[in-house]
């Protein structure tokens, strides 16, 4: 019977490729600057090439690198230097162009655009803010091959993209800041894992084995903090993680019975809960 139920079972759906929420209005500036393009275009003859804009921005938390606001300045007088009319603005706030599990909608409604010839082309701020992965520029070239594009950054080299030796060298721009993306990653992730194994707390609430803390005392009202977990405890709960990753690892021991064991030796979880197979998993996945 259990064997009926899971050839009809139904397939569990895919989690879908994560993407950023986009901004539901412009800022003021980027108001202005569609004003700015809607009248410049009146100015241009009617056969005038149309392009869109592009800008992205992986990460700026405090504002001390190239905005939004001001990738899509430089574009728009990159157009108007060459006389091309500008139609959309294309925005991906806080998105990766590296991380192939992130979704860029701004990335792929401009696709959609070139494809289908509501657009003459793309301005953008510079090449890497279009793309950083190989995979990105063949589809982009894949349009290139069944119709002319216009195609300019405002900084950076310059590229005729039905040109083949431009395709090569943007080929090698592409492949180059893959890899800056791919060794930033890999010191990033080299980082963390010594602070997880230095027992180093880098923000947010503690986990069982860390310091930091209480995370079951109860809150004051005065918004005071909540008192530091004793060092003994976060010392007895890390000696318990030691001895579960080797009975773990060495099939001594399930996760349940790990958990099991855990409840009746009195340790809690982080938030003063009790221990199952899943949330000891967790616990020592994250000290790997």
């Amino acid at each position: 019977m259990l064997a009926g139920m899971a050839a009809t079972a139904t397939p569990r759906p895919r989690r879908p490729r994560r993407a950023a929420e986009q901004p539901v209005t412009d800022s003021q500036a980027v108001s202005a600057l569609r004003a700015r393009a809607a009248e410049y275009n009146l100015t241009l003859p009617v056969d005038a090439p149309v392009v869109d804009l592009y800008a992205r921005l992986s990460h700026n938390p405090d504002g001390d690198l190239e905005t939004i606001e001001t990738q899509l300045e430089d574009a728009l007088q990159t157009a108007m230097r060459n006389a091309w009319g500008v139609a959309e603005f294309h925005i991906d706030n806080s998105l990766s162009a590296w991380n192939p599990q992130v979704r860029r909608p701004g990335w792929e409604a401009l696709l959609v655009r070139l494809q289908s010839g509501a657009c003459d082309g793309v301005v953008g701020y510079h090449f890497d803010r279009l793309m950083r992965r190989p995979q990105d520029l063949g589809r982009l070239l894949d349009i290139v091959r069944q119709r002319e594009l216009k195609f300019a950054t405002a900084h950076g080299s310059r590229h005729d993209l039905s040109d083949t030796n431009d395709q090569f060298i943007a080929w090698m721009e592409v492949a180059h800041a893959q890899r800056s993306s791919d060794d930033t990653s890999r010191r990033i992730q080299r980082k963390f894992r010594h602070m997880r194994e230095s027992g180093v707390v880098r923000g947010g609430p503690r986990w069982f084995g860390f310091p930091g803390a209480d995370r079951t005392a109860p809150k004051t009202t005065g918004g005071a903090p909540r008192p530091a977990v004793p060092a003994e405890q976060a010392e007895r709960e890390r000696a318990a993680i030691r001895d579960a990753c080797k009975d773990v690892v060495n099939r001594t021991a399930t996760l349940a019975e790990v958990a099991k064991r855990w409840n009746k030796d009195g340790l809690a979880t982080a938030t003063g809960g009790t221990w199952d197979g899943v949330n000891v998993r967790q616990v020592l996945v994250l000290q790997g």
